[in-house]
């Protein structure tokens, strides 16, 4: 829902996320999840802020879910170790790597090139050092660094960082139809139009446009 710009979808996620803060508070093990359950909630109140055109609220929202989320990666690796984890083994590093990828979102809206670099980096380095083969989580840090090489100037970075983000989808098995990869085959488009290959950019964009308007799209969550 955040990527997709649905509005009305995002301010009931946002309701939703405020009522499980809330009741959070009264179970047993609350000082144990508070990281994880404070990186959800501000995370839904950053992608909400930032879909409102609130670009420094979704940053502080992420910051402030980076920091809750680097708290509870801390607890949970000390509760791995004690025989008693909070989750899946490296769950924790999971969710870390979607806010830094995020937040990097937001610092782009911001013109904060080089400190969204920084946090897609990271979360690329951490998710290549957890899996060996290509997953369909890599194409959100990738999908970050593309946008950054063409607010840069760097098109035929951006270019091969979308192309890469197409790539590992499509080895995940996620269909070209679904809003992840329609978002970056724009991006796609708008590098190779910015290097003025303008046949392969309208190939490109008509692609998109035929994809959008197909079945799977809609069941997929396509961006309109």
């Amino acid at each position: 829902q955040g990527e997709s710009g649905e509005l009305a979808e995002m301010e009931q996620s946002v309701k939703q996320a405020e009522a499980v803060f809330a009741g959070a508070w009264t179970l047993g093990h609350w000082s144990v999840q508070e990281g994880n359950w404070t990186r959800f909630q501000q995370m839904t109140r950053a992608w909400y802020h930032f879909h409102l055109g609130r670009y420094e609220e979704a940053e502080l929202a992420a910051l402030r879910a980076l920091r809750a989320s680097e708290d509870f990666i801390k607890v949970a690796q000390a509760g791995r170790a004690r025989g008693s984890p909070l989750g899946p083994p490296g769950f924790e590093v999971r969710m870390h790597e979607w806010v830094q990828s995020d937040l990097a979102l937001f610092q782009t809206a911001l013109n904060k090139l080089d400190e969204a670099e920084y946090h897609s980096r990271k979360a690329l380095g951490s998710n290549l050092a957890r899996n060996r083969n290509a997953n369909a989580e890599l194409r959100g840090p990738l999908q970050r660094l593309g946008v950054i090489m063409l607010n840069r100037g760097r098109f035929k970075d951006a270019e091969a960082m979308f192309r890469e983000a197409l790539r590992v989808l499509d080895e995940s098995g996620v269909i070209r139809a679904a809003a992840r990869s329609l978002v970056t085959q724009r991006t796609l488009a708008q590098s190779l139009a910015a290097q003025g290959r303008w046949p392969e950019a309208l190939a490109a964009y008509r692609e998109t446009h035929s994809l959008a308007g197909s079945g799977a799209a809609k069941r997929y969550g396509e961006i309109d």
